[in-house]
């Protein structure tokens, strides 16, 4: 039977709209749903999350996989391919673009993209410690600017959202306290979420990524304790690799096992409690405070004259204020404490918010875990994986 002109414009009428329907299934996936009787295997659906996510870092969360033609008829601008996909393409459509212009712009001015157009290098410690240029609670802290702490991570589980700190291009850093039920049957896992600023907003000047934690690592010396926890850190491995950009960046490592002495200044981010009354008031922006390390017999005296009987081992360190005022609170546990180098302007992770006695008190400094007494451990974690 020869079919007539409008015939065939019809019938690629109806390929296209399958194809729009579909986003960013392939052919296989599309068919296979009907002659198997089937939804799509779970590889499937991690391959159509794959390409979203491969959309979504090309465009700046700005464009969708679909069929090139339509993307073509749709007056589109194609920003990368999908991969896996049956000619499809990362479109961003018309009403997309302005926003797509802006966030490129954005990347451009802010170095996010190397000189030879990849914007996927591997991330390497010489890469590490380097804030994105930002404009200007953790309580008594201030909003961080976008990008300001661009190692800062969000992990979280089914009962509990910590914080962390992205150290290399698969690996975040966190508490141990946060994930110390990884292996129980009932666990549902972890997520990170990388790049987030303001908590359950969907614009941002640039894309967060979301990962899910492939294995989880805690210190073998990891002890729960009715004080604060012994070696209270962890690592996550992510399932795949993070893509580089302005406001995502991991922080430096300590360079070898040498404590950071008293009296430096460094700082906390979070988006736990901003209230010491009111814990379950928490931050939806990216809170950041200024607290001075303090040496540990020091701490202890502090939290002993106010009749809390804790003892600051090797592997803990102190950091706060003698006055009290400003702390990490409820929801901060996990997440970075840092340093910069006034001499390279790179910061590196001195600290995982670990335990504390109330927030912000006076004369009851935070705990947290000490990275230079587990750097041994972690890096050879990192190169083992």
């Amino acid at each position: 039977m020869k079919m007539t002109r409008s015939s065939r414009v019809k019938a690629l009428m109806i390929m296209l709209t399958i194809f729009q329907v579909t986003e960013c299934m392939t052919v296989s996936e599309f068919f296979g749903m009907y002659f198997d009787g089937r939804n799509g295997t779970t590889q499937e659906s991690n391959d159509r999350n794959d390409q979203k996510t491969e959309c979504e870092s090309l465009s700046s969360g700005t464009g969708q996989c679909m069929f090139d033609l339509s993307c073509r008829l749709s007056y589109g601008h194609k920003v990368g391919d999908c991969p896996g996909g049956f000619y499809q393409v990362c479109c961003v459509l018309p009403d997309q673009l302005p926003q797509y212009h802006r966030q490129q712009r954005l990347l451009e001015y802010s170095g996010g993209q190397d000189q030879d157009g990849d914007r996927r290098p591997e991330l390497q410690q010489q890469q590490c410690g380097v804030q994105m240029t930002a404009s200007k609670r953790v309580v008594g802290g201030d909003n961080a600017g976008f990008g300001q702490y661009p190692w800062m991570a969000l992990v979280k589980g089914s009962q509990a959202q910590c914080g962390g700190a992205l150290v290399a291009d698969r690996w975040v850093v966190t508490a141990g306290h946060c994930v110390r039920d990884h292996d129980n049957i009932f666990n549902l896992g972890y997520t990170v979420i990388l790049g987030e600023h303001t908590l359950m907003q969907k614009s941002e000047p640039l894309p967060r990524q979301k990962f899910t934690v492939s294995k989880v690592h805690v210190h073998p010396l990891y002890q729960q304790t009715p004080q604060a926890d012994r070696f209270d850190i962890a690592l996550l491995k992510l399932d795949r690799p993070v893509r580089k950009m302005p406001h995502i960046v991991p922080v430096c490592l300590p360079a070898d096992d040498t404590p950071l002495g008293a009296g430096v200044v460094t700082r906390v981010t979070g988006w736990g409690a901003v209230s010491s009354e009111d814990g379950a008031s928490r931050a939806k922006v990216l809170q950041a405070a200024s607290v001075v390390t303090i040496q540990s017999k020091q701490c202890e005296k502090w939290h002993w004259a106010r009749g809390i009987h804790v003892n600051i081992h090797r592997e803990m360190m102190c950091a706060g204020h003698q006055e009290g005022g400003v702390d990490a609170c409820q929801g901060d546990s996990g997440g970075p404490l840092v340093t910069k180098d006034d001499d390279t302007g790179r910061w590196s992770l001195v600290g995982v918010v670990s335990a504390g006695y109330s927030c912000a008190k006076p004369g009851q400094p935070g705990i947290y875990h000490r990275v230079s007494e587990s750097i041994g451990w972690i890096n050879y974690i990192l190169t083992q994986q």
